[in-house]
């Protein structure tokens, strides 16, 4: 599975966890389709999506690409690889029931959820509903009545949702589409990068003198260690006043999360604290979009993991993406690419496979 761009989460992003923690009852398919942009954190389209229930709360949210002749879009034989890649995700969330839900014209939706619905079947999965919309109505491929499933569809708006309105109280947002998502993960403009390679160059030049001196330690590793905890410290304080970081303070910290014993301390700071998670998906999605290509593995699996930790699988997918184009053996991202795989939460999980 890591390192094979059509079967990898490319293609297939996924959330677990109810967002609105237990409060909100989902009672129509309008719900469903109003849940789900902020669930994914964006408006899908050309898409399947698989909402796994338990106890009537969906833990699972799990969006497939239809296939196609476009760049990007799965083949037919990858489209198999993937629905089987997302019935196992819903499976290992012990789900009691799903509902799947197609984006696009019938001729392209209809077949797809219908090999959904197979599989699903296959494993002992019942399928609730399944729906498909389409510019601003919905189809329900399960109910025949016609007084609530017209033929003409059912209009719905997504914005005029009462689940839209808990989602924005609750804090989450869906954005315009999933390239909106990546956009957040791409490198800053040039002029900004030439700045940031000289920054990196000067905390070259203090690792080297930090490594002299850890060398004369008893613990040179713990000196690092060290060095790392005081500079994340630095930085969180300043994200969480809303401060920016300078050039050469997150090239301090990047490069010092290259170097594996510090990149895992960072990485069970980020499991250990909760409260910090908003500085923390701050800082490292912005060291990730200024970071040099060879600091990419490092900072961009810990942006992947914040976003993880957050539910946010496909911001999660789209900055693991990254390092997985730079170094796809990298083995924090090997982790996180095969916990995303299986749907599983990272909490467990050792940065270094």
């Amino acid at each position: 599975m890591v390192g094979d761009r059509a079967a990898r989460l490319a293609t297939l992003d996924g959330m677990t966890s109810d967002p609105f923690g237990g409060v909100l009852r989902l009672s129509s398919p309008a719900d469903i389709i109003a849940m789900i942009p902020y669930m994914l954190g964006f408006h899908p389209a050309d898409s399947l999506v698989i909402v796994a229930m338990r106890e009537r709360r969906p833990v699972l949210n799990v969006r497939v690409d239809l296939p196609g002749r476009r760049p990007g879009r799965p083949s037919a034989a990858e489209l198999r690889r993937l629905l089987d890649q997302a019935v196992r995700m819903v499976t290992d969330q012990a789900a009691e029931a799903t509902i799947l839900v197609g984006y696009g014209s019938r001729s392209r939706v209809t077949p797809v959820v219908a090999r959904a619905a197979t599989r699903l079947a296959g494993r002992g999965v019942p399928v609730l509903d399944a729906l498909r919309v389409t510019k601003g109505r919905y189809w329900s491929y399960v109910c025949t009545n016609t007084a609530c499933c017209p033929a003409e569809g059912t209009p719905v708006d997504v914005a005029s949702s009462p689940v839209a309105a808990a989602a924005t109280v609750a804090g989450m947002v869906a954005l315009p589409d999933r390239a909106a998502v990546v956009s957040q993960v791409e490198p800053v403009d040039p002029a900004a990068q030439v700045e940031m390679w000289a920054a990196v160059g000067r905390a070259d030049e203090r690792l080297m003198g930090l490594a002299d001196t850890a060398d004369l330690t008893d613990n040179p590793v713990g000196a690092l260690i060290e060095a790392g905890d005081e500079a994340l410290d630095a930085a969180l304080r300043r994200c969480r006043s809303g401060a920016g970081l300078t050039d050469d303070d997150l090239a301090w910290l990047s490069v010092l999360a290259s170097l594996l014993p510090v990149g895992e301390r960072f990485w069970r700071r980020i499991e250990e604290s909760p409260d910090d998670r908003p500085a923390h998906r701050s800082l490292w999605l912005d060291a990730l979009r200024r970071a040099p290509m060879d600091l990419v593995p490092a900072v961009g699996s810990l942006a992947a993991l914040t976003a993880w930790r957050d539910g946010d699988g496909a911001l999660a997918t789209a900055a693991l993406d990254r390092v997985l184009d730079v170094d796809p053996d990298y083995p924090p991202a090997r982790v996180l690419d095969e916990a995303f795989a299986a749907g599983r939460r990272p909490a467990a999980l050792d940065p270094r496979g």
